[in-house]
């Protein structure tokens, strides 16, 4: 296979695993425990890959990157799954593009990455696709659904920019298991280790959760992969064909139709403002 089947791939699995999990939180469940154990089972997924690549960190800096990027990756899933609580997976997945919004500026912060005048332009695309799609009777409607996906897309901003210093010490596969098994084990603390609670979320979404943390352990699989064997710049626009992938589905498979042309418009505009944050 080759990169670009990989990546797209990746994205479609990114999708199922959202809109499976969209399924099962509507209808019952504890997002919370829910979170705990969709990260175990994805970081489970991907341990006996561990050793492939295998390198630990040499630096005392790396660990406290890695505790930073965990915790902030941990978070982006309880946030994520509390909004798929209570909205529409399509709208998570298109408000969720703000995080490239956020990933501009700690980029700048952090790395003193370049903001040119197209990234600005990619910037406002993004935030006018996302304007189009929560635009309801000329008013922009936020609900607690978009305000959590919108705190996810913060985290998960933080996440991604402070694992490329992470990743520069430690091996990905080893990280990407650690960080979601250790993710994990910080909601088991915060529920101080509650059976009752594991035994509860796992009658209500057994057969869900394996899936979609299944499902999700395979993504970062096959996202790693990608990026090994391709180009990063041409490989992240690629990944995120899950944009179209997962508006489709919540669309299609869980008949969030309302807003249907508004949805539609706000992702080609969004794809547009990706495209262009990656080429330009």
């Amino acid at each position: 296979m080759t990169w670009f089947s990989i990546a797209l791939l990746a994205g479609l699995l990114f999708s199922v695993s959202r809109t499976f999990s969209r399924f099962a939180l509507r209808k019952a469940g504890d997002y919370f425990v829910y979170t705990i154990i969709h990260d175990f089972i994805a970081g489970l997924i991907i341990l006996p890959l561990i050793f492939i690549g295998l390198h630990w960190p040499t630096q005392s800096i790396t660990w406290l990157y890695f505790i930073l990027t965990m915790v902030s990756l941990y978070l982006t899933d309880v946030f994520t799954f509390k909004a798929l609580q209570f909205g529409d997976v399509s709208t998570y997945q298109i408000v969720t593009q703000v995080r490239n919004v956020f990933i501009l500026f700690f980029g700048l912060i952090i790395f003193g990455e370049q903001i040119t005048i197209y990234k600005l332009l990619a910037v406002l695309l993004i935030i006018i696709g996302a304007t189009i799609a929560l635009r309801e009777k000329s008013k922009i409607h936020f609900n607690k659904a978009v305000y959590y996906t919108i705190i996810a897309s913060f985290f998960v901003a933080v996440g991604l920019t402070i694992s490329k210093l992470t990743l520069r010490d430690f091996s990905p596969f080893a990280f990407a298991s650690l960080s979601l098994m250790g993710g994990s084990l910080l909601g088991l603390m915060s529920i101080k280790f509650d059976s009752k609670k594991i035994i509860r979320e796992l009658a209500v979404n057994k057969w869900l959760l394996i899936l979609t943390g299944g499902i999700f352990g395979f993504y970062e699989f096959c996202q790693f992969l990608a990026t090994k064997l391709g180009e990063v710049s041409r490989v992240t626009p690629v990944l995120q064909s899950s944009l179209v992938f997962t508006v489709l589905m919540g669309i299609f498979l869980l008949g969030e139709k309302q807003h249907f042309w508004q949805k539609i418009l706000g992702t080609i505009i969004i794809i547009g403002g990706i495209l262009m944050l990656n080429y330009l």
